[in-house]
């Protein structure tokens, strides 16, 4: 059992202005300029890290070292990609990053933590941007999707030195299927599609809240198997614990049941991580990561479309979805080309279909779903009239928000989220003839 973080129990402003300027020293380094609500603070010294950061950041550092060797080395060395969502969300790098620890203490030294965006697009991840500067974990050291030579892989990969596990995703981006072949385990929480050959225990696709959940399940499990032989518990670092219960509260919404995705899993690894379930310090952790992922006010249409953005081809229709933290009536307010700006977003990804779903708050707790679309015109015509019937359960309701955008709703139903709504897309296309 972990102690409770001394980071948690700092008052909430002080905490998120500490954390804001890691958070800009941090982008600092990745070369990535900081959004407005961090920049007021970028100035500001830092002084402390939570404990358990440098053993995070030492193995960040050595995975770093071991792709670049791998990536040099003329021979085929062996490599375990442990490769998150190309959403890459705060529950998918924590995922990702917790996984490969573990697989690292069980003996795979050269498993490697990848979060599947460019270095770049880092910056848009707020929540993320601030919950590792609040640690003082360096994700500088961290390795990204454009770190990766594919090519070279695959090409080492059929001399079998690599495998490849999937965390917070069951199925490969479509530019990454060249990976197929090299998956060897799957810990996910979305829907399963039984690809690839894994084997049964390998494969771990459950409906719970959130995949640090399974990911935690996983290490408390191999640490008790183990009673004692490891030196050194991950559930004792508690950089690491509260980035795992980090990821559980934002994806559960604090363990609100009301809004769906809550799970008893999820109840038991809050109270596993932190030795209960509702404390002041969980609660100020929460909010704190919510302000910080809502905060969206100075990202320009462009941002927030491919801020969290997932695309699948789908009976031969490409479909993107685009998730944001911000109402579509604050969006069309400071954007008076939003029909354009989705539009050229749309053709910049070769997408038939563009989807976005928008998740926000109104009266400071209540939680709001909107969805809206626009693509080919048949296409996108005969999704939205799928969309719309009674059985899928959406309850949607249209609201004109700007002319440019032909499809827009207000989601009824606010416990279907993203991950909820792909399958119904991917009934629909693929029912289609």
């Amino acid at each position: 059992m972990s102690a409770q973080p001394a980071c948690l129990g700092q008052p909430r402003r002080a905490a998120a202005a500490v954390g804001r300027a890691r958070a800009s020293a941090l982008l600092s380094r990745l070369r990535c300029p900081p959004t407005s609500h961090r920049a007021a603070t970028r100035r500001r010294r830092i002084e402390m890290v939570c404990p358990g950061a440098d053993q995070i950041n030492s193995f960040l550092q050595e995975a770093g070292e071991t792709l670049k060797k791998f990536q040099s080395a003329s021979d085929a060395s062996a490599l375990t990609i442990v490769l998150g969502n190309e959403a890459c969300d705060l529950d998918s790098m924590v995922s990702a990053l917790s996984l490969a620890m573990l697989l690292r203490c069980q003996g795979k030294e050269e498993a490697v933590p990848v979060f599947n965006i460019p270095r770049a697009d880092f910056a848009l991840r707020t929540e993320s941007v601030f919950l590792f500067g609040d640690l003082g974990v360096d994700v500088g050291s961290a390795i990204f999707i454009d770190d990766l030579d594919l090519a070279a892989i695959v090409d080492k990969a059929g001399r079998g030195a690599v495998e490849v596990a999937l965390v917070d995703h069951n199925r490969l981006a479509a530019h990454q299927q060249v990976l197929q072949d090299y998956i060897s385990r799957i810990v996910d929480h979305h829907d399963n599609e039984n690809l690839y050959h894994v084997e049964n225990q390998m494969r771990d696709v459950r409906p719970v809240g959130s995949c640090a959940t399974m990911v935690a399940e996983a290490i408390a499990q191999w640490e008790s198997d183990q009673a004692n032989a490891t030196p050194l518990s991950l559930l004792k670092n508690e950089a690491l614990t509260k980035l795992l219960s980090a990821a559980v509260l934002i994806d559960t919404s604090n363990l609100d049941a009301k809004v769906g995705r809550c799970l008893p899993e999820d109840v038991a690894v809050i109270k596993l991580l932190n030795g209960k379930v509702k404390s002041t310090e969980l609660t100020q952790l929460y909010e704190t990561l919510k302000d910080a992922k809502f905060d969206q006010s100075s990202l320009s249409s462009r941002d927030l479309l491919r801020k969290d953005y997932k695309e699948w081809v789908l009976n031969g229709t490409r479909v993107g979805i685009s998730s944001v933290g911000i109402s579509l009536t604050e969006w069309c307010a400071k954007e008076d080309a939003i029909g354009d700006d989705w539009e050229a977003w749309r053709l910049e990804r070769q997408c038939d279909i563009l989807l976005v779903m928008a998740s926000f708050f109104t009266d400071g707790d209540t939680f709001n779903r909107q969805l809206a679309a626009l693509g080919e015109k048949e296409a996108t015509a005969a999704l939205m009239d799928f969309m719309c019937l009674p059985e899928n359960d959406l309850q949607l309701s249209p609201c004109l928000v700007h002319d440019g955008i032909p499809y827009s709703f207000v989601q009824g139903n606010v416990r279907l989220s993203r991950k909820k709504v792909q399958p119904l897309v991917a009934q629909c296309l693929t029912a289609a003839p």
